[in-house]
């Protein structure tokens, strides 16, 4: 992979569970917002050990969660992705 970034999201969400577009643009949206905010760190982290990942975030809760929520989901799995490499 020869990419200039350290790490490439997608972010995905069910129409099953979400039929209205609205709603599945609004997930996504907190979602990005919170892969932003530790994108830096998490950048760095993997430039130190020198890798490259993509990454999908598929969203699987039958509620809006608020983007305190998301962002402490995203954390977590950020983390347990950086132990595993």
């Amino acid at each position: 992979m020869n990419c200039a970034f350290p790490a490439q999201f997608a972010f995905a969400v069910s129409k099953k569970i979400f039929p209205l577009a609205k709603d599945r643009n609004s997930i996504k949206r907190l979602m990005r917002e919170s892969v932003r905010l530790q994108k830096p760190a998490f950048y760095q982290i993997l430039q130190e050990k020198n890798k490259q990942l993509i990454l999908l975030l598929s969203y699987h809760s039958k509620k809006i969660s608020t983007l305190k929520e998301i962002d402490e989901s995203i954390t977590k799995l950020l983390n347990k992705v950086l132990n595993e490499l």
